[in-house]
């Protein structure tokens, strides 16, 4: 094998990063509405994110969410293996998009996280690891826990003020990650 190639080498340009937000913490039906995924290129960062306009479009999101995540890929997450990644699973099949997420590895940045900065840190969230370790404060940021509130009150009255909220906070967790 070469140096790139190599068992426990990663090229930077597979790494995917992904956050989803969500209509409430688990359960069958919880269903991922915005997802969103970044990459390195050649010419920087980008950011996909996926809305979902509708329950009715959940397989289309789905579908169009399968070309950020293809076999060679390693997907990067805070806390997916036990719920972003689960719940896409679930989703995929509910919806027979596919079997299973297509990637080569995952890694789940709050393991390494928590095992590094436990004592030091009570609170190992995202935003929290952010402010801590790198200083870095979010303005204007929604509470997590007012996300699924701001997508129903979105779909009822397609309010969008608060919906932009939602999607800034998306993408900060995924520059986070990076």
């Amino acid at each position: 094998y070469s140096v790139e190639h190599s068992p426990g080498n990663v090229r930077v340009g597979d790494l995917v990063f992904v956050d989803t937000e969500t209509t409430g913490l688990g359960g069958t039906g919880t269903v991922p509405f915005l997802v969103g995924c970044g990459r390195a290129t050649t010419t920087g960062f980008e950011i996909h994110q996926y809305l979902l306009p509708d329950y009715s479009d959940e397989t289309a999101l789905l579908e169009d969410l399968l070309s950020e995540l293809i076999p060679g890929n390693t997907v990067v997450t805070y806390n997916g293996a036990a719920f972003d990644l689960p719940l896409l699973r679930d989703r995929f099949v509910i919806n027979r998009v596919a079997r299973d997420i297509p990637m080569k590895a995952h890694i789940d940045l709050l393991h390494p996280t928590r095992r590094l900065f436990k004592r030091r840190l009570k609170d190992c969230s995202l935003v929290n690891v952010e402010r801590a370790l790198f200083g870095h404060v979010r303005s204007d940021d929604i509470p997590g826990y007012l996300i699924p509130s701001v997508y129903f009150e979105w779909l009822n009255d397609q309010a969008t003020d608060n919906l932009r909220l939602v999607l800034a906070h998306n993408r900060q967790d995924i520059l986070t990650l990076l």
